[in-house]
């Protein structure tokens, strides 16, 4: 209950409007800054301070990964080698989304880049990866620099590269968790991520872990991207996997959806399919047809409207 009470918070309750008010470029490189030398007491005092208002916008859970470092708690050697039964998961279903060894993917989260080499390996070009620990691309670069030096790697707090990002910059997006989860909910993730994202999102996240959990599938389906595939949660682990795809890219690959049924955590009931969408291609003469069709066949000869689909009467055609 305490989890369902949190996520309604992070997703319906939390103002989006002051992030961007408040958190300006200075509070970003001022936390970069502290992972170089130890925070001061009035630093660590404002931080406690503005955890205790929960809505007061906040970068400060970014901190163990900004200082992350060997034998540190965010120690990036713990995230060199693959997640077996997750990581390959994952990205199986990033490389089944894409089009074309060139579609341009963003990895969001990529530490020390086990998962864009997996990705460069499959024959995937046009990679991108972002990630605030620096130690963790440092050690990319040491231990993997042919991939290093194929992609293209920014140093960066989410929140910022993504306010910066233009509108459809990748072809798709992904996350491997935790990272998405530790973002204050004042900052709109995920309405960043879909606006930054032109067909698919795919996702392993802790859907009630860590520290701000939400009604995923709620928040993305609000901002256009809705639920195609899951495992919730994947076997033997307690992190789901969410595959994302943009309702515009389903409509122009003539696509439709076949409804998921959810419950009040938007978790699946019964599994929805992607199947041919045979409207779409309909001339306007077959699609008189099909609705002079349907008018005919209809129980008792009532017309088939808006309104009669909606459950609402008519009376009967004469």
């Amino acid at each position: 209950m305490f989890t369902f009470l949190k996520k309604i918070v992070n997703s319906h309750l939390t103002p989006r409007s002051l992030f961007e008010r408040v958190i300006k470029d200075e509070q970003f490189d001022a936390l970069l800054a502290v992972s170089k030398r130890p925070a001061t007491l009035g630093e660590k005092i404002t931080r406690k301070l503005r955890k205790l208002v929960y809505f007061w916008p906040s970068i400060v859970d970014a901190d163990s990964w900004v200082k992350g470092g060997k034998g540190s708690y965010r120690d990036p050697n713990n995230f060199i080698s693959m997640w077996p039964g997750v990581d390959d998961l994952m990205l199986d279903k990033v490389v089944e989304r894409v089009s074309s060894a060139d579609d341009p993917i963003l990895d969001l989260g990529c530490c020390c880049g086990r998962h864009l080499e997996y990705l460069h390996d499959k024959g995937l070009s046009n990679l991108s990866g972002v990630d605030v620990m620096e130690p963790a691309l440092e050690l990319f670069k040491k231990l993997r620099p042919a991939i290093y030096e194929k992609v293209t790697t920014h140093h960066d707090f989410f929140q910022r590269f993504l306010s910066k990002c233009d509108d459809n910059r990748y072809d798709l997006l992904y996350s491997s968790g935790a990272t998405i989860e530790l973002v204050h909910p004042s900052f709109d993730i995920v309405r960043n991520m879909c606006r930054v994202t032109k067909n698919h999102i795919v996702l392993a996240v802790y859907e009630d872990k860590h520290n701000y959990p939400r009604f995923y599938v709620r928040e993305f389906a609000k901002h256009g991207f809705v639920l195609v595939e899951s495992s919730r949660p994947i076997e033997n682990t307690s992190i789901s996997l969410l595959v994302f795809q943009d309702r515009k890219f389903r409509k122009n690959a003539g696509l439709v959806l076949e409804s998921h049924q959810t419950d009040e955590e938007g978790r699946e009931a019964s599994p929805g399919r992607v199947t041919a969408n045979s409207k779409s291609s309909e001339s306007l003469w077959e699609k008189v047809q099909r609705r002079l069709t349907r008018f005919r066949h209809h129980p008792r000869g009532r017309a088939v409207s808006l309104g009669d689909r909606n459950g609402i009467s008519f009376p009967e055609v004469r």
